[in-house]
C-alpha cells in the first residue's frame, strides 16, 4: 500500500518540480533526522535555508511522511538523508526526479564508506525485504544499522561530507563552509575523546531497549545488549528477557536504559522490577527538536552513562 502512495506522490513531485522560483543567494536544503539537520545548519550558516521533512520533535521511526512534505522537496537545491533503508521514500523521488534537486545519501557517500568497515553494509545486493506497514530499517544492499548519528566519530564524518557537498554546490562560499565545519569538528572531537575515555573506566554491559547504539560498541568498545531490534516493532522473546535478567544478576548491573520516546517500555519495566536495576533515559537523538542542541544531548548521554 505504501509503495502505491509513494508512486502517486512521486508523480505530483514531477509535476510540481520546477514551478517555484528559488532564491539564488540562499541554498534551499531539505534534511531528515535532527542531528543531520543541525549539522547542515551549522556548516551552512547564513548561506543556507535548512528544513527537516519531519515535523519538529516527531519520531522518524513511526512517522508517516506526508504528501505536502514530499512535494516541498521539489523546490530544494539539496536533500541530505541517512540511507535508502531508513528513509525508504527518498529513493523513489530521486529516481523520478524531474527538478534539479540533488539527493545526497550520507551512508552511501564515498567519504563515508571509505572511513567505515564494510561489515556495516549488507552483502546482498540482489534481494530486498518487502516493505510492510511497520517501519522496517533493514532492507538489503545498504547500511544495516542507520543510527550513525549516535556516534560522535560518525558525526565527524557526516560533517565533512556536508562540507564537501556544500563546497561543490557553492564554490564561492566554500571557505565559509570549511571554517564553520572546523568549529563543529573541534567540538565533536572533544566529545569523541570523552567517549573514548569513558569506555576505559568500566567493563559492565550497557542494557538498552532499542538496538540503536551499536556504533558506541563499534567505535568506542562499549559492550551493548539490546532487548529490541532496529525497529520499535520488534519484540524480545521470553528467552531474551531471561538471558538479560541472568546477565544483570550475574554481573551486578545496577542500571538499564530506555529512550526519551519509549519511557513506558513494558519489558524494561519488567526487568527493572525483577532485578532491582534503576531505569535511566538516553536520548537516541532521532527526535530532537530545533530548540535542542544535539551536541549537548551527546554530552548528556555521556553523563548518564558515567553513572554505570
Amino acid at each position: 500500500m505504501k509503495s502505491k502512495i509513494y508512486v502517486v506522490l512521486v508523480m505530483l513531485f514531477i509535476l510540481t518540480g520546477c514551478q517555484q522560483d528559488k532564491n539564488d543567494n540562499i541554498i534551499t536544503i531539505k534534511t531528515t533526522v535532527g542531528p543531520l539537520t543541525q549539522i547542515v545548519k551549522l556548516v551552512g550558516g547564513e548561506k543556507v535555508d535548512v528544513q527537516s521533512v519531519y515535523p519538529d520533535g516527531v519520531d522518524p521511526h513511526s512517522y508517516e511522511i506526508s504528501g505536502n512534505n514530499l512535494l516541498s522537496i521539489s523546490n530544494a537545491d539539496l536533500v541530505f538523508y541517512i540511507s535508502d533503508n531508513y528513509e525508504t521514500w527518498v529513493k523513489a523521488l530521486d529516481e523520478q526526479n524531474a527538478s534539479e534537486t540533488k539527493f545526497i545519501n550520507i551512508t552511501e557517500h564515498t567519504n563515508f564508506k571509505k572511513n567505515v568497515d564494510n561489515i556495516l553494509y549488507s552483502s546482498d545486493k540482489e534481494s530486498s525485504i518487502e516493505e510492510s506497514d511497520n517501519h522496517n530499517h533493514q532492507t538489503t544492499g545498504g547500511i544495516i544499522d542507520p543510527h550513525v548519528w549516535i556516534s560522535p566519530s560518525k558525526l565527524m564524518i557526516i560533517s565533512t561530507i556536508v562540507t564537501e557537498e556544500l563546497c561543490e554546490y557553492d564554490t564561492t562560499n566554500c571557505d565559509t563552509y570549511r571554517n564553520n565545519s572546523q568549529e563543529l569538528l573541534n567540538e565533536l572531537s572533544i566529545i569523541d575523546k570523552e567517549y573514548e575515555s569513558l569506555e576505559k573506566t568500566f567493563d559492565k554491559t550497557i542494557i538498552v531497549a532499542h538496538d540503536a547504539y551499536s556504533y558506541l560498541e563499534m567505535d568506542y568498545g562499549f559492550k551493548i545488549k539490546s532487548m529490541y531490534g532496529k525497529s520499535h516493532d520488534d519484540e524480545p522473546t521470553a528467552s531474551d528477557i531471561k538471558e538479560t535478567i541472568d546477565l544483570i544478576n550475574k554481573t551486578n548491573i545496577s542500571k538499564i536504559y530506555t529512550e526519551q520516546n519509549d519511557e513506558n517500555n513494558d519489558v524494561i519495566n519488567q526487568i527493572s522490577i525483577e532485578t532491582g536495576a534503576d531505569i535511566l533515559t538516553l536520548n537516541n537523538l532521532s527526535t530532537i527538536s530545533k530548540d535542542i542542541d544535539f551536541l549537548l544531548e551527546l554530552k548528556n548521554n555521556l553523563e548518564i552513562l558515567k553513572g554505570i
